[in-house]
């Protein structure tokens, strides 16, 4: 359905007032502000009878979506719109808010500490404030909905919103998959206030402080007690309206553009198009419907009268000897559109919407204003539309332009449902999360992506690519931001020895296991709380835990049978029996002690009691087990001899024989799980980061996997946060525990993958073939990053010339 200009004959907003508003000449600053009265709650009186409430919503990457799946997104946006009835007028609005270098340094730089490790947080800082200077991070372009709805009073306003929010987040969640969020009333100031002045974004905020109440939040209240509104917050030092700009204060500018002549087919790029313009502005989308039996009437009216106008035309062309398919081919044009038109609304049903849609650029200067015009304008041609400069209307430009969706311009454009894709506001996820760390640069719009991992909804999660493709890198570079910038413990199970120079530099302990190594650890250990609730049984829990050690050892031989698993069931309560009456006296004295390493069993406990039962099964466990608690490899039956104290652990394996890696791992799971446990109950505000590489050999029996999947669920209860590290992603798949432990998995971090791994990877995240391509033979750093809701391209490299680059590589060249 094509797109045409129609005018005000709209009925979009009550007319008187919009008019009397127009005719009432503003005295202040403030009287430009088109708002009359504001609520706690969010919600904004825009006009008598006029109510806005406005929302944010995320973006989502629509440009990387197969085809199908756009078009199928694209209905769901017209669904979304024509939801609402004609006293709901709609609005989308991307206010490109800037924000100063310094200040996006100040967030997200490291602050310096008073230890050896200074060098590193220099090199890290030096490395975002290059990628700060070098892409549009300054920029951070912001969405938002507002709805204004035309009722009685704030009372029905209140109640109809209650059922308008839920609506519209469930609608907008089925296109981004993180819905809306209602802005509060300080966030609605804010905005308004970083409109009209430019250059003061990063002061308002702690401004805004000054009217907090004893709860510590923004109190109309406290405001008007000190004789002050909320438009004496935003109003600009002084309001000068000109023919082709307004001066806002002493140094900013507006100017507004009112897009107009749009094509008959326009690709849906368009408002990510004119809104990449690297300087502040607000790109304004108004829609407001129309209501149906009137706008049936109307275009089979419009209808009959282009086709009389072609009639007309016809005859004059006789009249005066000329052909008549001679006559204007924008007549001809408007006959088969009006024809369409009337097609779409009385058989197909489409809804129609009038359409506003207004590009105000901001700035500090007009030279500065002039140059982004002419970017603007350009960029308008290249979609064959025009820019209007509304000569003389630019208060009326600005106005609606204003997340409040009132509009105030002359001319709306008549849109069916299906015709609004063109003006659809999605494009391409960023991540610019608040107390975040670098993970690299979107590799669409080399924009930096910075993820707070440890405050998600799911830490979990998984690091795979393929053997030389920078997953250990990107590990690191992980890791290495966390010790530098926080107190959290991080727990690294090192297979082949590629954390240990790291831990040695960061002041960690490395704990070398090997079958003739000095330092041992008891995998039966067991800290009262193994459990993640007082509702479990811990010794239940540890007695799976020996199932999967157990396991480990007789997989060859095809797993456990039920009757060897109610053996080893019954062993464990035994051998546990006497150290939990033991530690019951010991809490009575020390509440704060609730492991004893001393009294703990361990694995020559546990084999004698298998010796001592009756039964098959329990000889054979014993036998199967004997060389593990008695024979040559016991180098895990003996008392734990280790504490380490640091943030930072190690447990290089590199040494163990082949065949001891899995059973390896094992022991070091339940020992960093006792560490879990007991961070917990000493640092309540502490996360402890738990990185299993080699991840693939924990899950190729079914009850470690099973154990491991238990762990990955418990963690977060003891602010463990899970990362399994592995190659191909296909490993972890082979089994339903490791397939679940990859589908509760909030944070993955995929690189180079097999074919089947990017099938897998593909089929699991309904992701295009054009994203899939980032983790198909690209460069070392280049992947794909999922954060529970979204997939976002990335590039992870560092340059080589620093110190932190050194310490992170495992390229042989490079070491």
């Amino acid at each position: 359905m094509s797109l045409f200009n129609t005018k005000k004959e709209t009925n979009k907003q009550p007319i008187n007032e919009i008019q009397k508003a127009k005719g009432r000449r503003a005295k202040t600053a403030q009287q430009t502000i088109p708002y009359e009265e504001v609520y706690p709650n969010g919600i904004i009186k825009v006009a008598p009878g006029l109510y806005s409430k406005s929302y944010y919503f995320g973006d989502m990457n629509f440009t990387t979506e197969k085809e199908d799946k756009q078009e199928e997104i694209l209905k769901k946006y017209s669904k979304l719109l024509s939801k609402y009835a004609p006293n709901v007028t709609a609005q989308f609005t991307i206010f490109n808010r800037r924000t100063s270098a310094a200040k996006i340094k100040e967030r997200f730089l490291l602050k310096p500490k008073s230890d050896d490790q200074q060098i590193f947080r220099d090199d890290y800082n030096k490395i975002l404030a290059d990628k700060i200077e070098e892409g549009r991070n300054d920029i951070q372009k912001e969405r938002y909905m507002t709805l204004t709805l035309k009722t009685t009073d704030i009372i029905m306003a209140n109640r109809t919103f209650a059922t308008l929010d839920e609506e519209t987040d469930n609608a907008v969640r089925e296109i981004n998959k993180t819905g809306v969020r209602p802005l509060t009333i300080e966030e609605r100031i804010c905005i308004l206030h970083d409109i009209y002045k430019v250059g003061e974004e990063d002061f308002f905020p702690d401004l805004l402080k000054d009217y907090y109440d004893d709860e510590n939040k923004f109190s109309l209240e406290v405001l008007r007690k000190r004789g002050l509104t909320t438009k004496d917050l935003i109003a600009p030092g002084n309001y000068m309206n000109g023919t082709m700009q307004i001066q806002l204060g002493d140094h900013n500018y507006a100017k507004t553009f009112l897009i107009t002549n749009f094509p008959t087919a326009m690709d849906t790029s368009f408002l990510s198009e004119i809104s990449n313009i690297p300087c502040s502005m607000l790109t304004s989308v108004i829609f407001k419907s129309y209501p149906h039996k009137k706008a049936i009437k109307d275009v089979k009216a419009q209808n009959s009268a282009i086709k009389s106008e072609v009639v007309k035309a016809n005859q004059k062309a006789v009249k005066g000897n000329y052909d008549p398919s001679l006559i204007s081919e924008d007549l001809l044009t408007a006959r088969e559109e009006a024809a369409d038109l009337v097609r779409d609304v009385t058989i197909h049903n489409q809804k129609l919407f009038f359409t506003t849609v207004t590009v105000t650029l901001l700035a500090t200067s007009l030279d500065e204003l002039k140059e982004y015009s002419n970017i603007l304008q350009m960029r308008i041609s290249d979609f064959s539309c025009q820019a209007n400069s509304l000569l003389g209307q630019q208060t009326a430009g600005l106005k609606t332009s204003l997340p409040l969706a009132m509009n105030y311009t002359e001319i709306d454009r008549m849109l069916t449902a299906d015709s609004i894709d063109a003006l659809f506001p999605f494009f391409v996820q960023e991540l610019m999360d608040k107390n975040g760390h670098f993970y690299g640069l979107n590799a669409v719009t080399q924009n930096m992506i910075i993820y707070n991992r440890r405050d998600s909804v799911l830490p979990n999660g998984l690091i795979v690519g393929q053997s030389g493709r920078g997953k250990s890198y990107f590990a690191k570079g992980e890791i290495t931001p966390n010790l530098l910038d926080t107190e959290d413990d991080i727990i690294i199970m090192d297979p082949d020895g590629e954390y240990v120079e790291i831990a040695k530099r960061f002041g960690g302990e490395v704990i070398k296991l090997a079958q003739k190594a000095e330092y041992h650890i008891n995998p039966l250990d067991m800290d009262i709380n193994y459990a993640a609730s007082n509702n479990d049984d811990p010794v239940a829990m540890k007695s799976d835990y020996l199932v999967s050690l157990c396991e480990t050892v007789t997989r060859k031989t095809g797993g456990l049978t039920p009757y060897e698993v109610n053996t080893i069931q019954k062993a464990t309560a035994i051998i546990y029996e006497d150290y939990m009456k033991h530690m019951e006296e010991v809490i009575k004295n020390d509440p704060t002690k609730t492991i004893d390493l001393d009294a703990s069993p361990n694995l020559v406990t546990f084999y004698d009691a298998l010796l001592n039962m009756d039964g098959p099964e329990a000889h054979q466990l014993a036998m199967n087990m004997e060389p593990y608690c008695v024979g040559n490899y016991n180098m895990f039956a003996h008392r734990t001899n280790i504490d380490p104290k640091s943030r930072l652990i190690v447990y290089d394996l590199r040494s163990m024989p082949k065949n001891m890696k899995e059973f390896s791992m094992m022991v070091c799971l339940s020992d960093i799980w006792n560490r879990i446990v007991r961070n917990k109950d000493e640092h309540s505000n502490k996360a402890t980061w738990v990185y299993l590489d080699e991840f693939y050999l924990m899950v190729q029996t079914e009850s470690s996997a099973v154990m491991l999947q238990e762990y990955f669920k418990r963690c977060r209860k003891y602010h463990g946060i899970m990362t399994g590290i592995t190659q191909d992603i296909e490993d972890l798949l082979i089994t339903p525990e490791g397939r679940g432990i990859f589908n509760n998995s909030g944070f993955v971090a995929m690189l180079s993958q097999s074919n089947i791994g990017r099938r897998e990877i593909q089929e699991q995240y309904d992701v295009s073939d054009s994203l899939i391509d980032y983790i198909k033979d690209k460069p070392v750093g280049v992947g794909l990053l999922y954060t529970g809701q979204n997939v976002v391209p990335f590039n992870y490299t560092l340059p080589t010339n620093t110190s932190l680059h050194k310490l992170m590589t495992t390229k042989p060249s490079e070491e």
